[in-house]
């Protein structure tokens, strides 16, 4: 499982034109339906702990003012050596954006959820490297960063954060648990 915010289908759409006129090399592109901004992962979560979850979320997301972000720029993740994910970054309340995860972290700690101690790199995966020659994954992939470098997508408001559960295997898909409405007011003092 895992807690997100998405793009629209209007940002979805100019990425995904965006990338159709790209070679982004020996890639597997994840489908634009999958396209989503991670705030937290928590792996394996029991069935019985999602209420309790879900009513950590919407504490945080009442408190939480809605966002502007916009898609632009690209990179690698890991920056150096063998890539093995393309990534478009995010432009707009990006710090606010952090304050976010940073509180939905903290507060599914406290519910006794296991997470990753990472500082939260605020991007959105749009494809994934495996099984490719390192050399040829890394042109390709310095040659699509560079070519994606340009783009910037319309803006959009970030309204509610979801609670998603991943379904793996060959037809990878993402299932909706609950969403939460951004509900808090800019300037407020909390994120």
């Amino acid at each position: 499982m895992f807690v997100s915010v998405e793009p629209p289908a209007d940002a979805r759409a100019a990425l995904a034109e965006a990338l159709d006129r790209r070679d982004i090399g020996p890639a597997r592109l994840v489908s634009p339906e999958r396209w989503h901004i991670t705030l937290a992962f928590l792996g394996e979560v029991y069935h019985d702990r999602v209420l309790v979850l879900g009513s950590r979320l919407a504490e945080v997301a009442a408190r939480a003012a809605p966002l502007q972000l916009g898609l632009a720029g690209a990179g690698v993740f890991p920056s150096r050596g063998r890539p093995s994910v393309l990534w478009v970054g995010l432009t707009g309340d990006i710090e606010p954006l952090r304050e976010l995860a940073g509180t939905v972290a903290s507060s599914l700690r406290q519910a006794g959820v296991r997470l990753e101690r990472r500082r939260f790199a605020p991007h959105l995966t749009v494809a994934r490297y495996r099984n490719a020659a390192a050399g040829a994954s890394a042109t390709k992939a310095a040659v699509a960063v560079a070519e994606l470098s340009g783009h910037s997508g319309p803006r959009f408001t970030v309204e509610e954060i979801r609670l998603m559960r991943s379904h793996l295997g060959r037809h990878p898909w993402h299932e909706p648990v609950g969403a939460w409405r951004l509900a808090g007011q800019r300037g407020s003092g909390e994120p």
